[in-house]
């Protein structure tokens, strides 16, 4: 089969995913979504049987449940932009940042804002990758993944220790912002997975534990950094491509699958598969 392909980025590999796969990722993202809501819903009774900074009048619901859903989003920002900077900071180059609905990407050379359609990245996503060879890339590419929990847990505390200075209803909304930025830093802390993703402390692991867990998480650096480096994917290592292609992950199949089909297409015009 013969397929002619335009692609700009490695992230298009998620169209290459089946449906059944697909279906069953936006169905787990939905169920913890669901029950994370419920825990957050679990805690504002909670405190409303305390009786401290209750809202009484509708308009102070309102601006209460309201200012909730921001905290919500501003806090997994807050997580996110933990990852950005510091892969920033250290010389990697901005790929892509998202947070619910909203998001900017790197495409063309040009970084542009756009409208997130896909629930698998409400989470919030932050990619940096390396513009240039180095042995410290691995290190560096570590203290980006721990670097998110750490921002998670700062920002929980502030909030917490702010939270005793207030009183009323700002004490209890400040609160409950600390707590869920607590609960996201226990939540990227434990080595698991979710939808397509690892958490931070299993990506982490994945990272720092010889083995081939940790030859393809440093493939996967090596191809974002070639191509980031040089807008093209004829330059990525297709030993790297077939480490990725080879996994055990579907997702990561995919990705180096995409990969190889977007440097045979830019090598002679199209992709045969």
């Amino acid at each position: 089969m013969r397929i002619h392909l335009r692609l700009n980025m490695p992230g298009v590999c998620r169209g290459f995913i089946n449906r059944d796969d697909m279906k069953n990722i936006k169905f787990r993202t939905i169920i913890e979504m669901a029950l994370f809501l419920l825990a957050l819903f679990l805690l504002f009774l909670l405190l409303m049987k305390s009786g401290v900074g209750k809202p009484e009048t509708l308009s102070d619901k309102v601006l209460f449940f309201g200012g909730l859903l921001l905290a919500i989003f501003g806090v997994l920002g807050i997580h996110e932009a933990g990852h950005l900077f510091t892969g920033m900071l250290q010389g990697f180059e901005f790929q892509l940042f998202v947070i619910g609905s909203l998001g900017i990407k790197k495409e063309d050379g040009r970084v542009q804002p756009y409208f997130n359609t896909d629930i698998s990245y409400f989470g919030g996503v932050a990619v940096t990758a390396p513009v240039r060879e180095d042995t410290e890339n691995a290190n560096k590419f570590s203290r980006i993944i721990i670097a998110g929990p750490i921002a998670s847990f700062l920002f929980g505390l502030i909030c917490l220790a702010v939270s005793l200075a207030l009183a009323g209803l700002y004490a209890s909304f400040v609160f409950i912002t600390g707590v869920i930025s607590l609960a996201i830093f226990f939540a990227t802390t434990i080595p698991t997975k979710t939808g397509v993703f690892f958490s931070d402390r299993k990506r982490y692991q994945r990272l720092k534990t010889a083995g081939d867990e940790q030859q393809v998480e440093l493939a996967m650096l090596r191809v974002l950094g070639r191509y980031a480096q040089h807008n093209s994917y004829v330059v990525i290592d297709e030993d790297d491509l077939n480490i990725l292609m080879n996994d055990r992950e579907p997702f990561i199949q995919y990705y180096g699958l995409v990969c190889h089909l977007c440097r045979q297409y830019e090598s002679g015009g199209v992709a045969d598969s």
